[in-house]
């Protein structure tokens, strides 16, 4: 068989498999940086604060039109959340951002 055939097909199949194995992550996982799926209370239909763990462990949230507040994402495997209100956020362990 050419060499180049054989590279062809070696390749085409990486490319599929990698498609596959995408797909099958986002079905295992939706999007948890997105839809806010992980509230300490289920009072409100819309939590809007973020609860952050930032790279030291500490656990600190995040208010709209605070500074980080749109660049900070939610990855609920790694124990971040999502709030209703800032009285949650506290009284679960979780500051306030400082900016």
């Amino acid at each position: 068989m050419n060499n180049k055939i054989v590279i062809a097909i070696i390749v085409g199949t990486l490319i599929i498999g990698g498609f596959f194995y995408i797909s099958r992550i986002n079905q295992s996982s939706p999007n948890s940086f997105i839809t806010p799926t992980n509230t300490v209370a289920d009072n409100c239909d819309d939590p809007q604060i973020k609860g952050n763990i930032s790279s030291s462990g500490e656990k600190i949230y995040h208010v709209p039109g605070g500074q980080y507040y749109d660049v900070t994402q939610i990855n609920e495997s790694k124990g971040e959340m999502w709030f209703c209100t800032e009285e949650e956020a506290i009284s679960t362990g979780w500051r306030e951002s400082l900016r």
